[in-house]
């Protein structure tokens, strides 16, 4: 059963791009990317958002039963308020108040979400969202329905368990060992070997981590024996190796750590099948691991993983090999290896970080809810690993702060500055601190905290975005401004200089520079990331249109025209129906009709069907018809006519003239009719009637058609103004109509009248020639004589020529009749 949710919301709309996320922190260290889980669709359930206005929107998802739907540019009413819903499949549907005129409201289901879907209705008021969810029954009945090899196929493929079920109960019984599953080992090995009197002093310094010491005790040892015969020699070098490694350990110089490398390499090269000799490997490979050489390092732990199965400091190098798995997001790899650890090594000491490390991975997948809920067991279970691990509080604040549970993101990251201020990065976690004073409206305590980044960690990632949120939370756009340029002069290689030239561009935008608005966020637009992108996208429509509205409101086609051309190339990547529209409808002003051809029918296949406008239909079948792509011309007009709520003349007329040119000339008559009715002035009515009285003549209907030409002749005559149309120009016509019906006198009259009328620069030979041929036909050969003359000796050529040519014709027919008369 499908159930609809109605809400109704007051909203009051502003324009305001001052703040463009829909997430609640756009920064470098915000891993807030959701991902919806794919799934047999069997039930859905609808909510119903009812505005008042069209807005921006976008979909979060938290996890399998929580969703975010977040609303751009908008102010809640303060009387807002949700009713009790009653619905089995909605658990809680509640309101967030964001900043920056963000709404979110929040959906609770009883039921897994396997996947979403929205969409705005046809009215652009109403926001439908799908929540779509699986029943168990279901999944039984497949099980029932298919064979063992029908499941390979039908059941969709699942990802790796990111927990175990039972908690992390291992599948095979082990007992607790004597080794601890490290490089660590390598002295529990050396117990059983007979050197071990042998080294009796420098094994008591390695108890005591007196790592100098113990080296400078084995260096003595086999400076003093050099034959490779000498006892213990392969058990000196390899320990040497290993306590100068652990030497390393509490430094920070890399060329510590390569000369670690190099006794380690000794060691083997003098000593291959010693049973030191995969510590040695395991040893280089977390050097190599230190080193950020992790390519490397991950070399040498398959090399101990395949070779020495019986290793036993596999343990370690699992977990190091899944902790880089993590580093480079190869997030499926690192929960198999984690709980491999978990599974065959119960007893060692790295299966609570292996926990803590698949906790991460939910993380980093955005499954915040399950990863606090694995980093919470994990406490309990060790409530000392959260004074041991930096990033585990860390990592539970982020949580708690994903999921906007602000106080509790507060104390656990504030813990986390407390306990470990050299082990952490500091100006992130007092950032993100400042985040949830900030998101929790308390906007001077937020202020306060990025202040005191600005002026104890200058530099610092932390810095650079306290100052972007120390700008967002101040209103002179002088200081904001002032604050982006810091950023663009002083870290121009940061990441965030992208948002700072998102938020400058936004500056441009509300005082009106839109061309310093598109020209930063074109420049800077490659660089950005994609949810920035869309953002961007977004400004620059805006940010064209308002320009082309304002060209338009001084009929300045010229400038959108100029404008377009200049950008046209980067407008592909913003594909805005709307600019298109408006481009086309410049050059169709423009009367540059393939240019608004090619833009109208780009802006046409962008648009839903319902946001598509009378207007477009018109403006396209006009571009059309200019470009002799007649029928589908005339399907924009009867489209304009369905669409339209109200007739006008012009598309009749287009209409008229499509099936002019097509040759029907009844259908043209028929729209010509009607766009004369609705003509709105005289100029549009002489227009209109001239076609009739052209389709008139194709349909050899001479005498409607002089009618029309008398009619026209006296609209023109009466307003008197010469800019309607060349009145000389309707006197031929209606000769020509003459002449058809061999009325010559009148043919005469008209073309008498035409060449009074025209022009004094006017060619007008044609008109001179039909008027003598109007008198030769009517009897008047006098006149037709003189009138040929007259043209005869014009500049014409063409007409001259033919004049000559008729005025022998009459000479020569004069000769003949005087002859026939005396005969």
């Amino acid at each position: 059963m499908r159930l609809i949710i109605y809400i109704f919301v007051n909203l009051i709309f502003i324009s305001n791009f001052t703040n463009s996320v829909l997430s609640k922190v756009t920064d470098n260290y915000n891993t807030d990317k959701p991902t919806l889980l794919s799934a047999n669709i069997i039930k859905t359930n609808k909510i119903k958002f009812i505005f008042n206005k069209k807005a921006h929107s976008k979909i979060l998802k938290i996890d399998d039963f929580e969703i975010l739907i977040a609303f751009k540019d908008i102010t809640i009413s303060k009387k807002f308020k949700i009713d009790n819903i009653e619905n089995p499949f909605i658990k809680k549907l509640s309101l967030n108040y964001l900043p920056d005129n963000v709404a979110g409201f929040t959906v609770k289901t009883k039921n897994k979400i396997s996947k979403t879907g929205s969409k705005w209705a046809k009215d652009n008021l109403s926001f439908e969202l799908k929540l779509f969810y699986i029943k168990k029954s279901a999944k039984r009945k497949i099980k029932k329905q298919t064979n063992k090899q029908d499941k390979k196929k039908i059941l969709p493929k699942k990802e790796p368990e990111l927990i175990s079920k039972k908690k992390f109960m291992p599948v095979k019984k082990q007992t607790k060992s004597i080794y601890n599953g490290n490089i660590n080992d390598i002295l529990i090995e050396f117990r059983k070997d007979d050197c071990i009197n042998l080294f009796s002093s420098s094994i008591k310094k390695i108890k005591q981590e007196a790592w100098e010491n113990a080296f400078t005790m084995l260096k003595e040892y086999i400076d003093k024996n050099h034959d490779p015969a000498a006892p213990c020699l392969e058990k000196a070098y390899y320990l040497k190796a290993y306590t100068y490694y652990k030497l390393t350990k509490n430094s920070d110089m890399d060329n510590m750590k390569i000369k670690a490398e190099d006794m380690l390499m000794e060691a083997s090269s003098y000593f291959p099948e010693s049973l030191y000799y995969p510590y040695a490997l395991a040893c280089i490979g977390l050097i190599k691991t230190d080193l950020e050489n992790n390519d490397s390092a991950m070399g040498y732990f398959n090399i101990i993983l395949n070779k020495y199965k019986n290793y036993k400091g596999t343990p370690q190098i699992l977990f190091n090999q899944s902790t880089l798995y993590l580093k480079n997001k190869k997030y499926k790899k690192a929960v198999n290896t984690y709980n491999k650890i978990i599974k065959n090594y119960p007893y060692s000491e790295y299966i609570t970080d292996s926990k803590i490390g698949i906790a991460k991975v939910m993380y980093h997948k955005n499954k915040f809810k399950n990863a606090l809920k694995l980093f919470n067991e994990i406490i309990k279970e060790n409530h000392r690993k959260q004074f041991i691990h930096a990033d585990l509080l860390e990592y539970m604040g982020n949580c708690y702060y994903q999921l906007s549970k602000f106080k509790e993101a507060r104390n656990k990251l504030s813990l986390a500055y407390n306990l470990f201020p050299k082990k952490i990065k500091g100006d992130i976690i007092l950032t993100r601190i400042g985040d949830t004073y900030r998101y929790s409206r308390n906007i001077e305590k937020s202020k306060n905290i990025y202040q005191f980044v600005i002026d104890n960690f200058k530099g610092t990632d932390g810095y650079i975005v306290s100052l972007m949120r120390l700008a967002d939370s101040i209103k002179d756009p002088v200081a904001k401004n002032k604050i982006y340029d810091e950023i663009f002069e002083n870290y121009p290689d940061h990441d965030m200089v992208n948002l700072a030239s998102f938020k400058k561009a936004q500056l441009f935008f509300n005082s009106g520079e839109y061309e310093k608005s598109i020209s930063l966020l074109f420049d800077r637009f490659s660089s950005f990331s994609y949810s920035l992108r869309q953002d961007a996208k977004y400004l620059l429509e805006k940010s064209f249109l308002n320009m082309f509205h304002e060209f338009k409101k001084t009929d300045a086609y010229p400038k959108i025209i100029i404008f377009y051309k200049k950008y046209s190339q980067q407008l592909t990547m913003i594909n805005s129906a709307e600019i298109y529209h408006l481009a086309g409808k410049a050059y169709l002003d423009g009367h540059l009709y393939p240019n608004a051809q090619k833009l109208l029918e780009k802006a046409y296949y962008l648009y839903k069907d319902n946001e598509k406008k009378p207007e477009l239909y018109l403006s396209l079948g006009i571009a059309l018809y200019e470009t002799n792509e007649t029928d589908k011309a005339i399907k924009m007009f009867y489209k304009y006519i369905t669409t339209n709520g109200k007739p006008v003349h012009k598309v009749y007329k287009h209409l008229s003239l499509a099936y002019l040119k097509k040759r029907k000339y009844k259908k043209s008559i028929q729209f010509l009719n009607k766009a004369e009715y609705y003509a709105n002035s005289d100029k549009d009515k002489v227009i209109i009637m001239m076609n009739q009285a052209k389709a008139l003549t194709a349909l050899k209907n001479y005498k409607k058609s002089i009618e029309v030409y008398k009619k026209l002749i006296k609209i023109v005559l009466a307003a008197n103004d010469n800019k309607i149309t060349e009145i000389s120009t309707i006197y031929n016509m209606l000769a020509e109509n003459y002449l058809t019906l061999k009325k010559y006198d009148e043919a005469a009259n008209a073309l008498e009248n035409a060449i009074s009328l025209s022009k004094p620069d006017a060619n007008i030979s044609d008109l001179k020639f039909k008027l003598a041929m109007s008198y030769y036909k009517d009897g008047k050969t006098d006149k037709a004589r003189t009138t040929y003359k007259n043209v005869a000796v014009s500049e014409d050529l063409f007409w001259g020529r033919l004049a000559k040519e008729k005025l022998k014709e009459m000479q020569i027919r004069s000769r003949i009749d005087k002859l026939e008369s005396k005969v």
